[in-house]
């Protein structure tokens, strides 16, 4: 009995310890992930990034440094960070493909079931910011480095396409929860109705009988066309324009 009780002991002792192993270094890979932001933000100011080899010795302007900068720390909040618990390129890779398909499920499943509640408004606008930001740094940041190039042209258009479906699930969640758009004499409410609304106001088509609310309607409305302008325009037509300046698929990189 108390052989069987020592190898027991020793049995769950190892797994204890593996798991405590394994969750030190995802914790030391999220920790890097995120630290290597902050390095890159130190490296932008001092003008240390980009590299004089990696950009034919052009140096950037106060203003591009302002701007790069300030998507570098706003991205530094992304909770994508997780990924670096991965080591394995292809684990991350799988992981960022993970992480797009559940936000854009969540919201789905947000907009269908709770499209007035205060927390799946939060979620909404939490990931309408993730993932536009993110796409800015690619177009803004990432490009610069000499090592960066995407992984497949497919996939970044069609995780751009899903970014853009988001941003309409989101809004959509948003204008449901705040009843700042009306029709006639109703608040706009439920799924369908904010859904239709947020397609037609990110595609500019617009629709007279929906009316926004002084303030904090017209706010999200401007603030939706304007994201999506952005969207179409600086990431959907740079990746369908410029597909013959992209690099060679890399295996050791993402894009």
């Amino acid at each position: 009995m108390r052989s069987a009780l020592r190898g027991f002991y020793r049995s769950w002792k190892r797994v204890f310890t593996l798991a405590i192993t394994a969750m030190k270094s995802a914790l030391r890979g999220i920790y890097q992930s995120w630290k290597s932001e902050f390095t890159l933000i130190n490296d932008i100011g001092r003008s240390r990034f980009p590299r004089p080899a990696e950009s034919n010795h052009y140096e950037l302007s106060y203003l591009e440094k302002a701007v790069m900068i300030t998507l570098v720390f706003l991205r530094s909040f992304s909770l994508s960070h997780i990924g670096g618990a991965f080591t394995k390129y292809i684990t991350r890779s799988h992981f960022s493909e993970s992480y797009v398909l559940g936000w854009f499920t969540l919201l789905s499943a947000l907009l269908a079931f709770w499209p007035s509640a205060a927390l799946a408004a939060l979620f909404a606008a939490y990931r309408i910011a993730d993932g536009f930001i993110y796409r800015l740094c690619v177009l803004f940041v990432d490009r610069y480095q000499q090592t960066w190039g995407l992984r497949s042209v497919n996939r970044a258009i069609i995780l751009a396409m899903i970014n853009y479906i988001e941003l309409i699930l989101g809004f959509a969640i948003i204008y449901a929860w705040s009843g700042s758009i009306s029709k006639g004499s109703q608040v706009l409410s439920g799924s369908l109705d904010p859904l239709y609304f947020s397609c037609v106001t990110v595609t500019t088509l617009g629709d007279g009988d929906y009316k926004p609310s002084p303030g904090i309607g017209q706010g999200l409305v401007v603030a939706e066309t304007m994201m999506g302008l952005i969207l179409l325009a600086l990431v959907l037509g740079a990746l369908l324009t410029g597909i013959r300046d992209i690099k060679p698929l890399r295996k050791d990189r993402d894009a």
